[in-house]
């Protein structure tokens, strides 16, 4: 929205100077029904610099902007969290909009983690886990800072550095992977969550140079284990498919719907809307259903999951169980290829072709 970017003036690559006229161009927006709008609305009415103060309208514009889905709605809330003096609920905030392509408030929230505050006492290891989240969801600033921990020996920063290099695969050079790799498996070993990276990394495919079911597979088992609930989604894909043992087609759908129906998990979801578009489980009770493999993917990505965004983006730009809408198509292939769920060629290919329909 062109409101954001004149708000926030040069964090966003825009003049500075140009607040007033980013509220006024909100403020027409809302009247024609922009959700997105109400994030720029209600952070003006937080902070008070150009309109009055008006905390509880501000939280009555975050409640509406968050209901119709806007990120920047959501960082708002986070903002109410902390000035109610609740880290723990302003990060849940944070993550929602980072998920949502809003991901530069985590760093904040991550910032009041590393010093004694009036919210609560240093804690480097959750400091450490929100900007890899920040990161994972695009914030180069996360990164940036992370990078900086891991280079002073923080415990854990390098850690979370080497899962993203592993998990930006497809678009990164083999020896860097390699050495992400062989590093998390040599000192991460008991993180179930590293664990469930390395089994994304070695997971089957047949155009991806680092498949190795039997890696995959025994990565996935022990961080099943352990407690990764993205890992035993990822295990139940295996079951289904036969991959590196036998095919366990009714035991796959049984986890993949207490994961994803009940628990919500993202990957999970995006594994059930998958099938829901090919029918690969119909003779174990799951039909083929495209309008069910739609609402799962939306689902899946709301959740967090990058496949799910990129089995969305599908949805969008092919009419799967939705009417076509190209410029969303483009929005969540884009969400995909940051999270490293399409090739480097392949994502950002697909965005642009999705694009160039929308200028059509």
């Amino acid at each position: 929205m062109f409101a954001e970017f004149l708000f926030f003036g040069s964090a966003f690559g825009a003049p500075e100077g140009r607040r007033s006229e980013a509220i006024q161009i909100a403020a027409e927006a809302l009247k024609q029904g922009a959700v997105r709008a109400y994030g720029v609305l209600g952070l003006e009415l937080m902070q008070g610099d150009l309109v009055a103060s008006d905390p509880l309208k501000a939280y009555d514009y975050a409640t509406r902007g968050v209901a119709g889905g806007d990120p920047l709605s959501m960082a708002l809330m986070g903002s109410i969290a902390l000035a109610d003096g609740s880290r723990d609920r302003a990060t849940q905030h944070y993550i929602q909009a980072a998920i949502n392509g809003f991901p530069s408030g985590l760093c904040g929230v991550a910032e009041l983690y590393e010093k004694k505050t009036f919210l609560g006492e240093p804690n480097m290891g959750k400091a450490c886990n929100l900007y890899f989240v920040s990161a994972r969801y695009g914030c180069a600033a996360g990164l940036a800072r992370l990078r900086q921990l891991a280079d002073s020996g923080t415990p854990g920063a390098i850690a979370y550095v080497r899962r993203l290099d592993l998990i930006g695969a497809e678009g990164t050079q083999n020896r860097r992977l390699l050495s992400a790799a062989r590093f998390l498996e040599k000192n991460c070993a008991d993180d179930p969550e590293a664990l469930s990276d390395l089994g994304y990394f070695y997971f089957p495919h047949p155009r991806y140079r680092f498949s190795d079911a039997a890696k995959a597979r025994t990565c996935l088992e022990k961080g099943a284990k352990l407690g990764s609930l993205d890992a035993r989604a990822l295990l139940a894909v295996m079951w289904a498919e036969g991959m590196g043992g036998p095919k366990e087609p009714a035991k796959a759908l049984a986890e993949l719907r207490k994961l994803g129906l009940v628990g919500n998990n993202a990957n999970a979801l995006a594994e059930l809307g998958y099938l829901s578009y090919w029918g690969t489980l119909e003779d174990v009770g799951w039909p083929k259903d495209a309008r069910m493999a739609f609402n799962l993917s939306l689902r899946s990505a709301t959740a967090g999951s990058f496949v799910g965004a990129r089995n969305l983006s599908e949805c969008y730009g092919d009419g799967v169980g939705v009417e076509k809408d190209y410029g969303l198509a483009a929005k969540y292939a884009w969400r995909a290829y940051i999270g490293g769920a399409f090739s480097f060629g392949d994502g950002r290919r697909l965005v642009d072709d999705y694009l160039a329909f929308v200028k059509e």
